[in-house]
């Protein structure tokens, strides 16, 4: 039995030394890892391609993608890191090398509704669209044409139940600030009657 001690002693150093050289490699490979995380703010939603969670772990050197998906009504604004008030990118599909780990951050933002109606005897339009409704980041330069029917002239624009026109303008450009209804309101000119000076004075005869 003594003669088995040095071959069982050799077999169990050998044993012990394969899982420590085996948690050394997983140590050293950790040192070629990093983690990968997206997150979003309200009105979308964010992926890691070829993941199926949001944070993962990955080779330092990898290629990723990261795409955000904006909600109905909202639109995507841009990528942020970390607390950065400028984005990385502003497509919402970003690729990037994973150099450390990072957290990425998808804002959204909320569109404004801008409507344009007419009151009558007039139409109305969007400088580069027919649509009646259309769908504006805050901010955005929007330009509105209204456009009085024969024997009419244009009043103003005018917002709800105001008295007062936002603008006389029939072609109006203003920034738009939030969901937004404007009316296009006319007036029809009244009729004149040209009396020949014939008929006037058959008239003035019988």
């Amino acid at each position: 039995m003594k003669k088995h001690y040095p071959l069982l002693l050799a077999f169990l150093v050998a044993f012990s030394s394969f899982f420590v050289s085996c948690d050394e490699n997983d140590d050293f490979e950790d040192l070629y890892k990093c983690k990968i995380t997206v997150t979003c703010t309200e009105g979308g939603k964010v992926k890691i391609s070829k993941y199926l969670e949001t944070t993962e772990v990955v080779f330092i050197g990898s290629e990723i993608e990261v795409v955000a998906t904006p909600n109905e009504g909202y639109a995507f604004a841009g990528w942020y890191l970390g607390d950065s008030t400028e984005p990385v990118s502003t497509d919402a599909v970003f690729m990037f090398v994973a150099t450390k780990n990072t957290t990425l951050t998808a804002h959204f933002t909320k569109l404004s509704n801008l409507t344009i109606c007419s009151a009558g005897n007039g139409r109305v339009s969007f400088k580069d669209s027919a649509d009646d409704t259309l769908a504006f980041l805050p901010g955005s330069e929007v330009t509105v044409i209204a456009t009085p029917d024969e024997d009419c002239d244009f009043i103003g624009w005018f917002i709800g139940d105001a008295e007062t026109p936002v603008s006389t303008d029939a072609e109006y450009t203003f920034i738009v600030k939030d969901n937004i209804t404007l009316t296009a309101k006319f007036s029809k000119r009244p009729k004149t009657y040209i009396l020949c000076k014939k008929c006037s004075q058959k008239r003035q005869k019988s």
